[in-house]
């Protein structure tokens, strides 16, 4: 059976994506093996929706499940983002593990 298709907010995926980094770092924190996160490449296909009576403009929702022949038209596009996380407060990168335990205060 076909899943239906649904719409995430584009910021809920990059805060998502914040989250699981943010817990990776805390679950490899007692590993002696550090990761360094490098650049992350995101790409999406994305559904723009005007909203004409609201001052935001437009909202940009990720399509999520399986988009099949017979659904309605709808006007896509692919959005690619790069990602470079690093520390707000001392631009150092992140690292999934480290030797010592993870200070992820400045981290949210």
């Amino acid at each position: 059976m076909e899943q239906p298709l649904s719409r995430v907010e584009l910021s809920t995926v990059v805060q998502g994506l914040r989250d699981e980094l943010r817990a990776a770092a805390q679950d490899g924190a007692d590993d002696p093996i550090a990761l360094e996160v490098g650049e992350i490449h995101l790409e999406f296909t994305v559904e723009i929706q005007v909203d004409v009576t609201a001052k935001a403009g437009f909202k940009a929702w990720v399509l999520t499940g399986e988009a099949s022949a017979t659904r309605e038209r709808r006007q896509t596009h692919t959005v690619s983002l790069t990602l470079k996380p690093r520390n707000r407060h001392t631009g150092a990168v992140l690292d999934i593990a480290n030797e010592e335990p993870a200070d992820l205060s400045a981290f949210g």
